[in-house]
């Protein structure tokens, strides 16, 4: 189930991110829109706000326990069914984590449009009805 994040889960949210390398204050899924895959366990979540009136994803993990494409797919079409409203997102994506490079460019159909800083920015097509049902 995918469930609206609540202050219980801040502690393994916090823990999944720290294993990634985020320090805490890069962490902002307290402050922003986050959903969490629970199905008696949590499994992953992501975390998006608005950046330039777009829907922009801040967060997206998936417990390392619990990677494969189940998890991350159900999590990707939570988020377009929660932006279905926009035509478009931003996903800005560490250029030493090619394999959620290689999601996003697969999942999406796209490649970057600008790479600096050390990150790939990609922008993505998730509204009028490209999600997938749920």
């Amino acid at each position: 189930m995918i469930r609206p994040y609540t202050a219980d889960d801040g502690r393994y949210l916090g823990a999944m991110l720290a294993t990634e390398g985020y320090k805490p204050d890069e962490m902002g899924f307290a402050s922003h829109e986050t959903w969490v895959y629970d199905d008696g366990e949590i499994k992953g979540f992501f975390t998006y706000r608005f950046s330039h009136g777009l829907p922009y994803i801040v967060h997206f993990c998936v417990n390392r326990s619990h990677r494969g494409m189940w998890v991350g797919k159900n999590l990707i079409n939570k988020f377009m069914h929660e932006v279905r409203d926009y035509d478009e997102a931003l996903i800005n994506v560490p250029l030493i984590r090619t394999d959620i490079q290689r999601i996003v460019e697969g999942y999406f159909k796209t490649t970057p449009y600008a790479i600096k800083d050390g990150y790939a920015f990609y922008k993505v097509e998730v509204g009028n009805g490209k999600y997938k049902s749920l």
